[in-house]
Order: C-alpha cells, then structure tokens, then sequence
C-alpha cells in the first residue's frame, strides 16, 4: 500500500515499493546482485541516497506492513529467534560499539537478534 505520506513523495514511495519487492524476490542484500541492469542499480542507490529516505521511515513502513500482514491471519503464528555476537575488538578503525561478553574474553562488537516468522501454510522472515 503506497501512501504519499511516505517519504513525501509519491515517486519516491513507488521507487521504495519495487526496490522492496526486487529485494523479497531476489533474496539478496546486495543492490548489484538483486537488480538486472544498470538503470535499475543506479534508480536503486540515487533512492538510498535521497535524503528524504531516512531508515526510521523504512523501518516504520515495514513495521507497519508486517503489523498489518500479522492481524489478517487467523491462527497460530511461531515467532523462531537466533541470537548471533559479532565480535569486532581486533579491527583498529572500529570505535564506540557495545561490549560484549564472550567465553574465551570480554570484547567489543554487536548482538544480533534474526527472528522469523512461521504462519502455516506460509513463511516470512
């Protein structure tokens, strides 16, 4: 559901819609690999670039899609999480991340929480 209000412009809603859809279909994170041509990658990385595309308007359309997509199923919903540390204390150029605590040592990276979603007769994640 495309609305204005997103990003403030009708266009650059449209843009957000297929490069989420290019993304769902091609499942993959990398913007060279998930699109044909290079018309669509250079549409794709001057989207990202615009400075009305901030990612606290995407997370809130995607929050609000998933929120969406969750009420109009009827029945049982398993919600599956995978907790992952990502541990960065022997890279010199990184500063400010969180501490984490890992067996051998105590150091400094990011905890990553990947859930997925389970509805029968479907799956997303």
């Amino acid at each position: 559901m495309l609305q204005k209000s997103l990003f403030g412009d009708m266009r650059l809603a449209r843009r957000f819609d297929r490069t989420r859809k290019q993304f769902r279909t091609a499942h993959n994170s990398v913007i060279s690999y998930s699109f044909n041509g290079h018309s669509e990658q250079a549409a794709s990385y001057r989207f990202f670039s615009n400075p009305k595309v901030t990612v606290s308007e995407i997370q809130k359309c995607n929050s609000n899609e998933l929120t969406e997509r969750l009420n109009n199923i009827d029945g049982p919903i398993l919600m599956i999480q995978d907790s992952t540390t990502f541990n960065y204390s022997t890279h010199p150029c990184t500063k400010n991340l969180g501490r984490i605590n890992t067996k051998s040592k105590p150091g400094y990276g990011l905890i990553v929480h990947n859930p997925c979603v389970l509805i029968p007769k479907t799956m997303f994640c």
